[in-house]
């Protein structure tokens, strides 16, 4: 097959055809963590990561850094499904079942945190005991502290099957799935809910996000990249089918249509894959699927009450109601995954084809 990489003025879309066998490739994903603050960007763009890796499904490929190949749902086909009336844990366990589909073992990736335990609770309400022997947990001792009792209920019941999750997922990818909790976030809401919060109380979550969102950007990017940043991204507000007027709905939708892609594929960021075009597509994020949001369009009065500790309400009754853990329900979001970041290493870019690119390619794409 040939594979063109055409000069980066053109708009790219990620195509294969049939009959021509012609592949046009494009930038998948920025990756590197480090060294942002020298991009090449146009002004008016952060240069923190994950900033430089905003991926639109809303106006795609008009308003991100990079000149972007779309790797994930547009929001409109999202918006063509029909509304669903399941509940959280409905869905949780229809996706659980689906799962059994997978022909090979399947590792759980399971921080303790409030995405992964929803998954992990899925899989213990929904296989039986013999299907669960396939089933393996990858954790670390971050896992247990931050929640111990469900860490004892998995130490029973995935006893011999209790593996590190510091490994490079490579290695388990060639030996089964990988599943993740990745994606839960972006159902939910953002992290940036933490920042408005300590800043502002429980108030500010609720408040317009015109009077919130400002001042919280300004201390992230300083005042002339804010000015720019807030009006590009709020000319997507519209496309959502219900109106977006408080500091909690504005993260939630900017980290739903701006973040799913940088998500699914940051996994590949980490130095060490050998064979990432076909070990990859086995890692199988929990809440990476159109059913799940949709589900976030038709619940979002599900995913906060009335203050931040009832921040992603509707898993958090899932995990109380099926394991009678009645304290968690007030439990805090605790961010994981950068206790694996920070133990390797970073390619800079990666395209559509899962060639890793330098920094001197991958500049090529900035808008």
């Amino acid at each position: 097959m040939a594979r063109i990489r055409l000069p980066i003025t053109t708009p790219l879309l990620f195509w294969n055809s049939s009959d021509t066998h012609l592949e046009i490739m494009g930038l998948l994903l920025h990756l590197n963590m480090s060294g942002t603050k020298t991009l090449p960007l146009k002004p008016g763009f952060p240069r923190q990561y994950p900033y430089t890796q905003m991926v639109s499904r809303v106006l795609i490929d008009q308003i991100d850094p990079f000149h972007y190949t779309a790797g994930c749902e547009p929001i409109s086909d999202i918006l063509k499904m029909p509304s669903t009336t399941k509940s959280f844990g409905d869905v949780a366990e229809e996706h659980a079942v689906k799962m059994k589909e997978y022909d090979g073992n399947i590792y759980i990736m399971y921080s303790g945190g409030i995405d992964s335990s929803s998954a992990v609770i899925a899989f213990m309400r929904t296989w039986s005991p013999k299907e669960l022997e396939r089933v393996y947990i990858l954790s670390s001792h971050h896992s247990v502290m931050e929640f111990p009792e469900l860490w004892n209920v998995l130490a029973d019941k995935f006893k011999g099957r209790i593996l590190p999750s510091f490994r490079h997922v490579e290695y388990y990818l060639k030996k089964g799935y990988i599943v993740t909790g990745e994606h839960g976030d972006q159902l939910f809401g953002s992290d940036v809910i933490r920042a408005i919060w300590q800043t502002y109380g429980d108030v500010g979550i609720f408040k317009p996000w015109q009077e919130i969102m400002p001042p919280v950007y300004r201390n992230m990017f300083g005042p002339e990249i804010t000015a720019e940043f807030i009006p590009r991204y709020e000319q997507t507000l519209s496309y959502c089918p219900f109106p977006l007027t408080t500091a909690f709905d504005w993260i939630w939708w900017f980290n739903f249509t701006n973040k799913w892609q940088h998500v699914k594929y940051r996994f590949l960021a980490h130095n060490g894959w050998s064979d990432p075009k076909n070990t990859f597509p086995r890692v199988k994020h929990f809440y990476d699927t159109p059913a799940w949001q949709r589900w976030s369009f038709d619940n979002h009065d599900k995913k906060i009450a009335k203050n931040y500790a009832s921040y992603k309400l509707a898993a958090k009754e899932y995990i109380v109601n099926s394991t009678g853990f009645a304290d968690y329900i007030s439990k805090p979001k605790v961010g994981s995954l950068y206790q694996i970041w920070y133990t390797s290493e970073f390619y800079e870019a990666i395209d559509t084809d899962y060639n890793y690119l330098t920094r001197e390619q991958a500049v090529e794409y900035v808008r």
